[in-house]
């Protein structure tokens, strides 16, 4: 799939926008080929076009591709983007829907980002902070932090939640730091950015 800059596709019944595509160089590093760079405004097919000002400013529709990712690519909700190639002027994207968290054998929990609660594979969790850092490269990340208990036992107050330090998950939206594991439980972090947490819970194997 071809997204010329500037321009719109559609896929999967979402629409892409390309506001913006770069080349990035790497002469100063011997072996580091040039990077292509993207960032997509991603809305349901059939919902109105904002216009380029307030595309930029909807950070949690926005999805920022990079060559490099390789095949893992990025994550957003429950889509895989993925360069495939391209130049300044038109990014080719492989756009793939992710399995749901059932058929991976884990469980997905949504939760609010102010202090939200849930229980999902037997673990109940708290959201404690969600906060979106601004990188030097122009990008943002996303960075959770989350109290986890068995389910049934009591939530004690958010002050002593956070000096639980064996109880606390930090996760963030970066590959590599998306998932963690907690007494034999992997916790991943799916998305959701400012308002909301989505969550797939992987219990021990048997």
């Amino acid at each position: 799939m071809i997204v010329p800059a500037g321009g719109e596709v559609r896929v999967h019944d979402l629409v892409l926008t390309a506001i913006e595509v770069r080349e990035e160089q790497y002469d100063h590093k011997p072996g580091h080929g040039d990077v292509l760079a993207a960032t997509l405004h991603v809305r349901a097919a059939g919902s109105p076009a904002p216009s380029s000002q307030d595309m930029a400013g909807q950070s949690d529709a926005l999805v920022r591709v990079r060559s490099d990712a390789g095949a893992e690519g990025t994550m957003w909700r429950h889509f895989r983007f993925v360069v495939t190639g391209g130049d300044r002027n038109a990014i080719v994207l492989a756009v793939t829907p992710v399995s749901t968290a059932g058929s991976l054998g884990g469980t997905s929990l949504k939760l609010a980002a102010d202090q939200g609660t849930g229980t999902a594979a037997g673990l109940a969790f708290t959201v404690l902070e969600v906060v979106e850092k601004f990188l030097n490269d122009g990008n943002t990340m996303m960075r959770v932090r989350l109290h986890v208990r068995r389910a049934g036992t009591p939530a004690p107050p958010a002050d002593e939640m956070l000096k639980q330090q064996d109880s606390l998950v930090t996760l963030t939206s970066d590959p590599g730091s998306d998932t963690a594991t907690w007494n034999g439980f992997r916790i991943d972090y799916l998305g959701g950015w400012r308002t909301e947490v989505e969550l797939r819970i992987v219990p021990p194997a048997k």
